[in-house]
């Protein structure tokens, strides 16, 4: 896997934009460049698909500013945010558009769902018609560096065990159908275009690294995030917290995570500066051996070519410690 900046730390904006490439896409139609300069701080981001296809100006924009930026774009799997019975208007030719049209034509949503509008990749041609657009449309697009697959699971945890979609059998399939979709987009793209995602079981499809979320505490505990590997994200809730952000990104340089700041999705505040922390900035090279423990504490310290992270999980600090040059 290619990592979008050489050395620690690092960072990752868990980022969204809409159809019509809001908010980095005014509402006269133009770029509004304070925001793509804003978000191309990020050394890796995520951005919808379909807000991308729609405005392809954006990605150029970014790298005006930032020429190593890897942009991955962002992609629903196993959940779609729309019912069955929406029909796009016929001259709606939008990637969401054709993805949905795509799931309806192979009777691949998942009938009374109760986690939502479920979509049935347990099914041969449902997955198939999907995977030709993820290969064809988004990743031949070479508009992307990578893709950020959501609910990406083999397993629809979700969803109850008594409902007729959740068997082992169609947990099988599912699996089955996601690693050949991976295998077609490393065939498309090779190595070089990196392949994430989050959603259980998506540990299990040959991806470059899996999101936690909900750190710390809410979905996410201290001790979980410190089994990520290098490629995995650790996504914060918080929002602006920059003692929750130094927290996290000293954890995610343990493990060669990625941080990713924020809450949900909010735009807004990724593309804005309050997310932003010094620390995000610092260079501190590579890894020069694992984390130590210290004993009879919860500290944690790593040493890097330029400098020393240390965390607390007790008392949920992370300091950073940079020589000078």
């Amino acid at each position: 896997m290619t990592h979008p900046a050489p050395g620690f730390p690092r960072v990752a904006a868990y980022s969204s934009i809409r159809g019509n490439g809001a908010p980095l896409v005014s509402a006269d139609g133009t770029l509004d460049m304070a925001r793509c300069e804003g978000l191309a701080r990020y050394p890796l981001v995520t951005l919808d698909v379909n807000g991308v296809l729609n405005r392809p100006d954006i990605v150029p924009a970014l790298r005006r500013f930032n020429p190593e930026i890897r942009v991955a774009g962002y992609l629903l799997m196993t959940h779609w945010y729309l019912p069955a019975t929406f029909a796009p208007a016929a001259s709606d030719v939008s990637f969401n558009a054709v993805w949905h049209r795509a799931i309806a034509r192979t009777s691949g949503f998942v009938p009374d769902a109760p986690g939502g509008y479920e979509v049935a990749w347990h099914q041969e041609f449902t997955a198939d018609a999907l995977a030709d657009l993820v290969v064809y449309h988004a990743a031949s697009s070479r508009l992307f560096d990578s893709l950020f697959m959501v609910y990406c699971s083999p397993r629809l945890d979700w969803v109850s065990a008594t409902h007729p979609a959740f068997t082992a059998e169609n947990d099988v399939l599912r699996l089955k159908h996601f690693r050949k979709l991976v295998q077609r987009l490393r065939a498309a793209r090779g190595r070089d275009f990196s392949l994430y995602g989050n959603g259980t079981g998506a540990d299990l499809i040959g991806l470059d690294g899996t999101m936690r979320e909900g750190f710390v505490g809410v979905l996410t505990s201290a001790g979980q995030a410190m089994t990520q590997a290098p490629g995995d994200w650790l996504k914060s809730e918080g929002g602006a917290d920059a003692g929750l952000a130094r927290y996290t990104l000293a954890t995610a340089c343990m493990t060669g995570a990625y941080a990713a700041p924020g809450g949900n999705r909010t735009w807004a505040e990724v593309h804005e500066s309050r997310l932003w922390q010094p620390e995000y900035s610092l260079r501190l090279g590579e890894p020069t051996g694992p984390p130590v423990k210290l004993a009879g504490s919860e500290w944690w310290v790593r040493g890097f070519e330029r400098g020393t992270v240390s965390v607390n999980h007790a008392t949920r600090e992370g300091v950073f410690l940079v020589r000078a040059s």
